[in-house]
């Protein structure tokens, strides 16, 4: 099994990993490095599921660091709360039945209370920014959708506003999650944004391109 994707928390001298087989471990700075200290499963274990590949692409801390999502190659969401109870490994919540055009990427938002996911065109031609509260009762907690989509989203000006990436490729959106519309978008560059970063004072932005660095103002 290999590492695909890495992450800090927040708060704690902690990173995690995921790998191939669906699989989110826990390490720690100050630690072996050779065995995690805590490991999580997008399913329970069995022989069945060893077969399967469950590529975790992506993964994100809340910001008190006492949860995380993830998102496999097949855009199910699945969301963990961190703990050290080793008899908690698999996911409290699972938005893959409402997720039916799958996630490519996803957000905690609102004190962690509401996800943003975002979505790339599918085969009928359709992408899509959505926002799910998870105080709702399952299967009805889709609050609002605004028909732009992409497979990189973030926040800024306190999540008020999401920046949603490649809906064209290297096209930039922000929407406003109060009103759900696009506020301003514009064409950071002909590829595909690979990865984005926004400064703490969000006066700069910067995108990876094909082995490219931007940086915009």
């Amino acid at each position: 099994m290999h590492a695909n994707t890495i992450t800090s928390h927040p708060l704690l001298p902690l990173y995690a990993t995921t790998n191939n087989r669906g699989i989110v471990s826990i390490w720690s700075y100050e630690s072996d490095t050779k065995k995690s200290i805590h490991d999580y499963c997008l399913e329970p274990i069995s022989k069945d599921s060893m077969n399967k590949t469950k590529l975790i692409k992506k993964i994100k801390f809340n910001s008190y660091g006492n949860e995380f999502l993830t998102i496999d190659d097949t855009g199910n969401l699945a969301l963990f709360s961190f703990t050290h109870d080793k008899d908690n490994k698999l996911p409290f919540n699972n938005l893959v039945n409402n997720l039916t055009k799958g996630a490519k990427d996803a957000i905690f938002l609102n004190n962690s209370g509401i996800i943003g996911t975002t979505t790339l065109k599918n085969s009928q031609n359709n992408s899509s920014t959505i926002l799910w509260d998870l105080l709702m009762p399952y299967g009805n907690n889709s609050i609002n959708e605004i028909e732009i989509g992409g497979n990189i989203i973030n926040s800024v000006s306190s999540n008020s506003t999401l920046l949603i990436a490649n809906d064209k490729p290297g096209n930039i959106s922000f929407i406003d999650i109060r009103k759900m519309n696009v506020v301003s978008s514009f064409q950071a560059h002909l590829d595909e944004i690979k990865s984005l970063k926004i400064s703490e004072r969000e006066n700069f932005l910067t995108t990876l391109g094909k082995g490219i660095f931007y940086l915009f103002k």
